[in-house]
Parts: C-alpha cells; structure tokens; sequence
C-alpha cells in the first residue's frame, strides 16, 4: 500500500510538470523596429524531469532546484545527471535559462486595417476608381494652393501633425508659422525657419510641409538638422510640389546619407530651380552624393550656392566635372581659401569642351592671335587729354582707330568660329567668386575664359587682383565674345600702376557684347578715369560703376567728355567731391543718363542709376 502510493506520487509529481521546451525558430529581424531590450511576459515554470523513473527524477530535480545555477557546464555531476536524463533535454545552465525566457515582438508592418465592404451599387472598375480619386486629389490640391493659407490654419495643421506623431508642438515653429501673414499680398511664400533648432521638430514640420500649403521658398538655414531631419524635408519638399527655392547653408551634421537624398529630389523634383548648400564641409565622396543626379533628364536645378565652404581636393575636380555635365547655370562659390590643385579645377569649371580638343585650341590661337597696340596712344604728350577737355579729337585718328578695331574684331570672331566646331558642354552662365584670394596668378582662368563660350557674368570682387591680373584679363576678353558683365570691385588693380587700366580700355572699345562693369573700390585715379574715358565713345557699355574711387575735377571732366560721345551708356556711376564745380559736372552726368533712360522706357538700367551713388549725391544738393 505504501509502495503503491509512493509510485502514485512519484506519478503525479512528473505528470504535474512539463519537460523543457525546445527552442523556438527565430523570427526575421524586423525592419521597422528593433528588438525590445526585455521580454513583456513572466517567466516560464521550472522544467520538469523526464519520465524515465524515479531515480532520474530525482536527480533531474535536485539539478534543476540545487545546483543548476553554481554547477558549471563541463562538471562530473552535470556527466551523471546527462547520463540518466533524455537526449533532448537542455545541456548546460545557459540554454536551460534561456529556454525559460519568453519573448514577443509586434511588427507593425503585419497590422492592418480590415473594413467592410458596404454598398448598394457594385463597385466600379478599378482603373475608373483611381482615375476618380486622382482628379479629386489633384482639384483640392489647386483649390488649396491657389488661396494663401493664415497663419492659424498653418498652425492648426502643424499641431495635429504633432498629434499624429504624439510629439509636442514646437513653440519657435508655431511662432515662425506667423510668416504666412504675409502670403496674401506677397509674390512668393516664404517660410523662415533659419536659427531653429530642428533636431526633435523636423519630422511633425515635414508632415505638415507635405501638405498642398503652397509655400515657394524654404530656408532651413543653422536649423542644427542631421541626415534623418534633411530626409524627412526632403520627401517633404517633393511632395509639395511647390517650392522652388531651399536653403540648407550651416547644417554640419548633415553627411553622404544626407546630401544623397537632397540629389536624389534634385533629380525627382521638377520644380526645385535655387538651392544653397553653403558653409560646409564636402568630401569628394559627400558633394558625388550631391551632384551626381545633375545629369537627370528631370534636374531642372538652374543656381548652387557653395558659399564659404571647405572642399576637399577631389570635390574640385567632382563640381567641375558636374558643371560640364549638368544643366546649372548659375554658381556662387564666394569665400573660398583655394590651393594649387583647387585653382586649376577652378579654371575647369570655365572649360567647356573635351580635355582632349586643348591642343587644337591652342594651334588655333597661335594663328588668330595678334600684337594689339593701345589703340588710344599717341606720340604727343597729353594729346588725349587735350582731345577730350577742349573736343580736338581728329576725325582721321578716330577714322583709324575703328579700322584697327575691325581688324582686331574680325580675329576674334575667326577664333570663335573655330571654336564652335568643338561640342559646347555645360550651361554655365553666372560664376561668382567673390572673396576668392587669387591674386595676379589667374593665368589658367584667363585662358579657360578666352575660350569660353557661355559664360555671361563674372564676378572676381574682393579677390586681391592686381594691376598684372586685370592686364590678363583684360587680354582674355579681346578674344571672349559672349561675357556680359565684369566685376573687379574691391581690386587694387586701378592704380597707381596704370597697365590693367590701358589693358582694360582696349578691351572695353572693342568687345561686342560686355554690358556692365563694376570697379569701384580700385584706386583709380584721375589718369586712369581719363585712360577709361578715350574708350567710352567706343564701348557698347550701359553701366559703368567708378563709385568710391579719387576721380578728381579732371577724371570727371574727362568721363563728362567721353560720356557725350557715347550712345549707349544709361548710367555712369562716380564719387564726387564737395566742391562746387565737381559738383556741377555731377549734377550734368547725372541729368545726361536720366533723360536716355526717360528716352528709352524700356531700359532696365534706370534702377541702378537711381540707388547709384551718384543719384544720392546730387539728391543732397540744395539741403542745408
């Protein structure tokens, strides 16, 4: 009887606990959400001992609740007990501690949705179904973007997109959503989030910026973004539709992640035609990120700023290289501390034909080159300068004077004719390289401008350029027949050394197309204004800026002279002095271009000449 209970016992003591589990097949890593640090679930019950008698029961449950977890995996005892245990049970400690544990993981990508079907009607086909709400997306989106939105409906749409990502509402960003204030009377819709910190806001900002608001420029500038943050904006902006221009200038913890999704909306979005990606650092590998969809038939991306940015040796020779093949047209690469190597790919980015045509080029202009002399020099000494203040400029010098500008005219244009055998690459019209210390050794930019054939405007303000430089320049543009406008402020190329000056004039009496120069702050003195002067009857100049330079009463008069026989100048800008015959001089320049732009309403010229300098002195005239 006691025996019988024992085993009954010992029975019910093994049928009240199950063995140990075996392991489970691993679920695939999630791609949403990571696994939890911790299970959810209570720990397992202890394992059970294997129904093989009661004398491996028994030593099943003293290693299980005695020594389980002190004896190690290797020890006699765990020896013995294997022995006398099933196969399949746990062999060490560890896996038995392991199996204990439960785990559960949602992925959130499986949950769904069900509806019901409910309807009287039997649905329509599927094409007729998305055709339908298509259209209806597409009119709400042009009843939303033809009406500018108020700042509290911006506001309202901004908090219930924090709601939807259970996030609190940044107050800065409602605070910039004021903006939109000024939407209804305004040409572009501007949103300024430049100085706020983004890093926790981007993504609520972003949802709310996909909405159809309308908004057409975007300034994101030392917003602290990093690559998630500029993600997020980005898909932003492609889904908008609407902005035009984006500014990402001073975000240093955006990276190659980053900038390859900003290339990638370059390449996707046809309505981005301005970004500014200045002051930041680019490796090579960061700005191919970039620029490398530029070449994409939908890159509809028309100016770059890459101002005060530090570029690695290899991101020179990338931006050139993209500039060839892309469809931009206006660059600014202003405050630039340039190198050796980065001088040469500066001059690349001016090069607009095939590496390999550069020895046809030259065999060309060894033949189209020509001594030019300086056709305003005369033997006698102040002739010029007599010419002009008393009008005895002779009719047979002016005569020759044009016959040698024909010549030299027709020798360029023969060089540009072989130049257009050559395939044109790029659409390069703008490069601005203002604050650039480049000196007087530009040889290799001079010659890649001599060459070029689609660049419109240069500007080289504040770039340290001497007299030696400009007189390069000025050489380079004898054969450039399509630069527009020419900026050497802030150059100390005017004086006292007159040679880019005499270079200068020569190239201003005989360049078909150059409209507008600006050479103000560049020491030019009286004898360089009436070096400038002899050519203005020449030139087919509009605007000409000689501001904040020491002219003198005999630079002005010589500019006065020269300004009569000119017929295409609107507005001649200079610094007067405060005496009253500088004054009158003054006031006569200024009347003499006013009355050519009254003559010619359509001229664009009018509003340089009235925020000119001049404009603001002859105003002061007559006031106590």
């Amino acid at each position: 009887m006691a025996d019988d209970a024992a085993s009954a016992s010992d029975e019910d003591a093994s049928a009240g606990a199950a063995s140990p589990p075996r392991p489970c097949a691993e679920l695939p890593p999630s791609n949403t959400r990571a696994a939890p640090a911790r299970g959810i679930l209570r720990p397992a019950a202890p394992a059970a001992p294997p129904r093989t008698g009661r004398g491996a029961a028994l030593l099943w449950a003293m290693q299980t609740r005695l020594t389980a977890p002190s004896v190690p995996g290797g020890g006699l005892w765990n020896s013995v007990v294997q022995r006398f245990s099933r196969k399949d049970g746990p062999a060490t400690a560890l896996e038995a501690e392991a199996l204990a544990l439960r785990r559960v993981h949602f992925r959130s990508e499986d949950l769904a949705h069900t509806y019901p079907i409910c309807g009287t009607t039997a649905p329509s086909a599927e094409a007729a179904t998305r055709e339908r709400i298509e259209h209806e997306a597409h009119e709400r989106a042009l009843r939303l973007d033809a009406r500018a939105w108020t700042p509290a409906e911006l506001q309202s749409l901004y908090r219930v997109c924090c709601r939807a990502r259970e996030e609190v509402p940044s107050m800065p960003v409602l605070r910039a959503l004021e903006q939109a204030a000024a939407w209804a009377d305004a040409r572009t819709r501007t949103l300024d989030f430049a100085g706020l910190d983004l890093r926790g806001a981007s993504v609520p900002l972003a949802d709310m910026l996909s909405a159809p608001t309308g908004v057409h420029v975007l300034h994101l500038d030392r917003c602290r973004l990093d690559d998630a943050g500029v993600t997020a904006l980005a898909r932003a902006v492609y889904s908008a539709r609407t902005v035009h221009t984006l500014t990402l200038a001073a975000n240093p913890d955006v990276h190659v992640a980053g900038w390859r999704m900003v290339g990638t909306l370059l390449s996707a979005a046809p309505h981005l035609q301005h970004l500014d990606v200045s002051e930041h650092v680019f490796s090579a590998a960061a700005l191919r990120a970039l620029l490398s969809p530029w070449d994409a038939p939908a890159c509809t991306l028309e100016s770059l700023r890459l101002e005060a940015c530090t570029l690695a040796s290899g991101a020179w020779d990338v931006l050139a290289q993209a500039v060839r093949c892309g469809a931009v047209r206006h660059l600014s690469l202003r405050r630039h501390t340039l190198r050796s190597h980065a001088r040469t790919a500066l001059a690349g980015l001016l090069r607009d034909y095939e590496a390999g045509a550069a020895a046809s080029i030259s065999a060309w202009e060894q033949t189209c080159e020509a001594t030019v002399d300086d056709l305003y020099l005369h033997a006698e000494e102040n002739e010029v300068e007599t010419a002009l203040l008393h009008g005895t400029d002779a009719v047979a010098q002016a005569a020759a004077r044009r016959e040698r500008v024909a010549s030299l005219v027709a020798r360029a244009r023969a060089f540009q004719h072989a130049l257009s055998e050559l395939p044109r690459l790029g659409h390069l019209l703008t490069l601005d390289l203002k604050g650039h210390a480049l000196g007087d050794d530009i040889d290799a930019l001079a010659t890649a401008l001599r060459r070029n054939r689609t660049l419109r405007v240069l500007a080289l303000g504040e770039c340290d350029v001497g007299a030696g430089g400009l007189a390069r320049i000025a050489q380079a543009l004898e054969y450039n027949t399509t630069l527009e406008t020419l900026d050497l402020s802030s150059n100390p190329c005017g004086g006292p050394d007159l040679q880019g000056v005499l270079g200068l004039r020569i190239a201003l009496g005989m360049h078909p197309r150059l409209r507008r120069v600006l050479f103000r702050h560049t020491r030019l003195s009286s004898a360089g204004a009436v070096a400038l002067a002899e050519c203005l009857p020449d030139t087919s100049l509009l605007h000409l800026d000689l501001a904040h330079n020491a002219l003198g009463l005999v630079g002005l008069l010589a500019l006065w002279t020269g300004l009569q026989r000119n017929t295409s100048l609107r507005c001649l800008d200079v610094s007067v002095d405060a005496d009253d015959e500088s004054m009158r001089i003054a006031r006569n320049i200024y009347e003499h271009c006013r009355a050519k732009n009254e003559a010619d309403a359509s001229s664009a010229h009018a509003r340089f000449l009235e925020k000119s300098v001049l404009a603001a002195a002859v105003a002061s005239i007559g006031r106590p």
